[in-house]
């Protein structure tokens, strides 16, 4: 009889922040007061809430995959209040370590009632002090590139330092272990860092700023939504040119480009492999509440979407199982894509952060 096969795992690397919400009915102007409509405390970061939404949307199938967050937090009572608030949502915290004499970081974030969009600041405190590949208190690193206890799916972003991201990019790519990297808040990468990443996933701004593709937009609605579509395909073919394999853009309301690699890397040389740009449109909502956490779930759930597709696990069907020693190759992009749009509108029409993410995936 074989044995049982590994229960899989994504390992989320990134940041642990405290967030201090604002709602308010209209963004102040400079030296301007206005009375907060409503505030509220949520543990937060890019990092976490990649990692809840993952584990939210995995929890709901018993053959999903298991989440571990991987960061460091302040020796205050934020630092406590994330680490219970993870564990509370099923995510492994053995990665999460104290950084003694430094404050866990903040996030303070203002919200338009009307249209919930939002306006972050953000101090990263301790989430400076992320080394892994030398930190003597993580317990995960150690294990992120050994054959037989590597993850399935390492997910980054860039609230930590880049040098960090950038050598575990490195050594995920000697390992084999895939890395999708959401490169929040933007800054320039090495260009050849591209071909190293499995999937990357970027919004407007974060594509501008890497590509240098300007998506300033005509004034008018009719055709703001074909120039954005047009400069979001231009962006792409920027991002494959510089050897990227899966790169997925964000696109708000209007749902999301992606470019699908459709051969498996060892199969095909990249000059000869085939490209696929496509558009996904937006899911339809009844009302944007609050947009702070759509991007976050996105990728949570498009994470668990490679995994369930790696792993032969059915998310969209009856109860999910893995298929013993099943691997995938390739998936659907396209599926995995469709399934984040839905997940982050969901969370868009609800306040707040992980309490706005969905368990399991929307229908």
């Amino acid at each position: 009889m074989p044995p049982e096969p590994r229960k899989p795992v994504i390992v989320v690397i990134g940041s642990l922040n405290y967030d201090l919400v604002s709602v308010v009915r209209r963004l102040p102007n400079a030296g301007e007061t206005l009375t907060s409509e409503s505030f509220s405390t949520n543990p937060g970061g890019k990092g976490a809430n990649q990692a809840v939404a993952a584990a939210r949307i995995a929890f709901a199938r018993s053959a999903g995959p298991d989440v571990e967050m991987i960061g460091a937090v302040g020796d205050d009572d934020y630092g406590s209040k994330i680490v219970q608030g993870l564990q509370h949502q099923g995510v492994g915290t053995n990665g999460v370590w104290t950084h003694h004499g430094t404050n866990t970081g903040v996030a303070v974030i203002i919200v338009e009632k009307d249209t919930g969009e939002n306006r972050i600041m953000l101090d990263p405190g301790a989430n400076g002090t992320v080394e892994l590949l030398t930190h003597p208190q993580a317990s995960i690193p150690g294990c992120l590139f050994d054959p037989i206890t590597r993850p399935d799916l390492i997910v980054m972003q860039l609230e930590i330092p880049l040098d960090t991201v950038l050598g575990i990019i490195h050594q995920a790519s000697s390992s084999c272990v895939p890395v999708l990297l959401n490169p929040a808040p933007a800054q320039e990468l090495p260009l050849e860092i591209y071909p190293k990443i499995e999937i990357l996933v970027v919004n407007e701004s974060e594509s501008a700023i890497l590509s240098g593709v300007n998506f300033q937009t005509p004034a008018s609605d009719s055709q703001r939504d074909d120039s954005v579509l047009s400069k979001a395909r231009e962006a792409l073919a920027w991002f494959v040119e510089k050897g990227s394999r899966h790169v997925v853009i964000t696109l708000g309301a209007l749902g999301a480009v992606f470019h699908e690699h459709e051969q498996p890397a060892s199969s095909l040389p990249r000059s000869t492999s085939t490209t696929n740009f496509r558009h996904i449109p937006a899911a339809p909502v009844t009302k944007v509440v609050d947009t702070t956490a759509a991007g976050d779930t996105f990728v949570g759930a498009l994470a668990v979407s490679y995994v369930a597709q790696k792993r032969l696990i059915n998310y969209d069907g009856p109860e999910g199982v893995v298929a013993a020693g099943g691997v995938k190759e390739p998936f659907s992009l396209e599926l995995a894509v469709k399934q984040a749009v839905r997940a982050s509108a969901w969370t868009v029409q609800k306040r707040g952060t992980w309490e706005a993410m969905p368990n399991g995936l929307p229908k």
